[in-house]
């Protein structure tokens, strides 16, 4: 019986042959015609009396996972030709001249339906993972995958020593919207925002959609500096589509960078977590940011302010910017 962890392992582990296939068709293409071949081989050099032709499979069900139905279907046809290679090179003698086209028919029709049936539960299970990652409204990563990939980044920031920024975000009086102008309004809101912010950001970065109104994003290799300028940008261009839309709503934000990477996902997401609840605290519409030296700084809490001043934050490098009112 399979523990939960190997079975999440195992699942993971289809999944990025899966994504490793869609990226290489041609090499896994090569690959498999490369088995058929020696398959070929082996079945010519085990002689008449011995049944050869199911494994075959060997070669059919590994490409078609991989790389699709159609890669499959080619590496099927090709198993039939060297099925029937091997039989003419073996001299097989027939009752019936019409037995070898039989059996060539039918090891053709089951090699195919191999490819097709597999293809097409490949695809079914590629159409599951894709909604099981994605939120749906937004078409952003949903809050389990962006965890994922959380991790995945902060593995390879940790092998090569790169920073890493992480960011929460959180719409302001997205209720508002909600209640005023109904929910089919607010919906419009979160898909222009997150198309925003995905807009805002490289094609390497991360961003997911966290929860109802709260998103996330990881800049991979980024400085502190970097990661201010695209985050003040951002609040101001989500201020300009508010106003322009007569929207409510605006950004904050709160932004961690680690010069050197945590060696935990929670401790990332909880500090850039707690420094946009301090943004909100603040009274909104800002990026909080803080620069992170040490694997696990120590967090002092807010010092008071005058409105409209800059707000300092207690810890290493912690500051406020605030968009100004137009």
């Amino acid at each position: 019986m399979k523990t939960p962890d190997l079975e999440w392992a195992t699942q993971r582990s289809l999944a990025s042959l899966v994504e490793w296939g869609e990226y290489h068709p041609g090499p896994t293409l090569s690959l498999g015609l490369a088995l058929t071949l020696v398959l070929g081989i082996i079945d010519y050099l085990t002689g008449i009396e011995l049944a050869f032709a199911i494994f075959y499979l060997l070669a059919i069900i590994p490409v078609t996972w991989v790389a699709g139905r159609d890669h499959g279907l080619v590496v099927a046809i090709a198993c039939t030709v060297a099925w029937v290679l091997a039989n003419l090179f073996q001299g097989r003698d027939y009752s019936n001249l019409l037995v070898p086209y039989w059996n060539l028919g039918v090891w053709m029709l089951a090699f195919i339906l191999v490819a097709l049936l597999l293809g097409g539960l490949r695809d079914a299970h590629m159409r599951v993972r894709v909604l099981a990652r994605t939120d749906p409204l937004t078409g952003l990563v949903n809050r389990r995958h962006f965890r994922e990939l959380a991790e995945l980044e902060l593995a390879r920031a940790l092998r090569s020593g790169e920073s890493i920024s992480v960011a929460f975000l959180d719409l302001d009086r997205l209720k508002t919207v909600n209640d005023r102008m109904g929910h089919q309004i607010g919906d419009t809101v979160l898909v222009t925002i997150a198309r925003t912010i995905r807009s805002s950001v490289r094609a390497i970065d991360q961003v997911g959609r966290v929860g109802g109104d709260e998103f996330a994003v990881i800049l991979v290799n980024t400085s502190a500096a970097q990661a201010q300028e695209i985050f003040t940008r951002l609040v101001r261009d989500v201020d300009t589509v508010a106003r322009a839309r007569g929207w409510p709503i605006s950004l904050s934000i709160g932004v961690a960078s680690f010069l050197h990477p945590p060696e935990s996902v929670d401790l990332a997401l909880n500090r850039a977590d707690e420094l946009m609840y301090q943004a909100k605290q603040a009274g909104g519409k800002q990026t909080c940011f803080t620069t992170v030296e040490m694997k696990e700084p120590v967090w002092t809490g807010m010092r008071r302010r005058e409105p409209g001043a800059p707000v300092e934050l207690g810890g290493r490098g912690s500051r406020f910017q605030r968009v100004d009112e137009g």
